[in-house]
């Protein structure tokens, strides 16, 4: 039942995708809260999915691939938000072009909603 949803040449993503799960969630806990690094090493772990998913392809139905790519996608781009967030890009390169960069994650969201919605 775990595999269902897979094409059977990759009955094991289920394991990866136990491990990106644990590793976004209860491991990003252990290294160095509430920096810098914490992020990067999310963003770090957003990339492999992206790769993982786009090269791949481990589910069944098209749409289902392309849903997980997108979402990987707004992950990452919502982690490299917070990463500029954090370390004050803005304010260090009079970057003010903050407007642009959150139509780009609401765009990215959306886009993520309206595939899940097909």
């Amino acid at each position: 039942f775990l595999w269902e949803m897979y094409e059977p040449r990759v009955w094991w993503f289920e394991i990866f995708e136990c491990i990106r799960r644990l590793s976004m969630t209860g491991m990003l806990v252990f290294v160095d809260p509430g920096s810098p690094t914490q992020i990067v090493v999310a963003i770090l772990n957003s990339i492999i999915s992206i790769v993982m998913y786009s090269h791949i392809k481990p589910f069944q139905r098209p749409s289902d691939d392309s849903l997980a790519i997108v979402s990987s996608w707004s992950i990452f781009f919502t982690l490299f938000g917070a990463f500029m967030v954090k370390t004050d890009v803005d304010d260090q390169e009079n970057y003010n072009d903050n407007d642009i960069f959150g139509y780009l994650l609401i765009a990215v969201n959306c886009a993520g909603i309206g595939l899940g919605v097909l």
